[in-house]
């Protein structure tokens, strides 16, 4: 499993449409079998964080490096939004611990 953490930094004004088109790159990237999951969390009035969750960091970057052409324009429409994005960490997980013993 791997991970990352993405910082957005925008203008109060653009909070709807930047939802949306979050929702709307998020909903691209359901369509890879490599994504697992994303939360989106709003810090302050300008800033949000985003977790997404990969199969492995290699599928990340094949579909980060766009090959089928499917990634790009919903996130440049993102960024729009956004005076700015950050990738702030990138990470491997080593193990995954149940909550109750579950």
């Amino acid at each position: 499993m791997f991970a990352i953490i993405r910082l957005y930094h925008l203008s109060p004004i653009f909070e709807e449409s930047f939802k949306r088109d979050w929702n709307t790159l998020v909903h691209v990237f359901r369509s890879h079998d490599a994504f697992v999951d994303s939360k989106l969390h709003k810090e302050s009035p300008v800033t949000f964080i985003a977790y997404e969750r990969w199969e492995s960091k290699e599928k990340y970057l094949e579909v980060m490096n766009d090959y089928e052409g499917r990634i790009r324009e919903p996130l440049e429409k993102l960024k729009e939004n956004c005076n700015d994005m950050k990738l702030l960490h990138s990470m491997e997980m080593i193990e995954s611990y149940a909550i109750d013993g579950q």
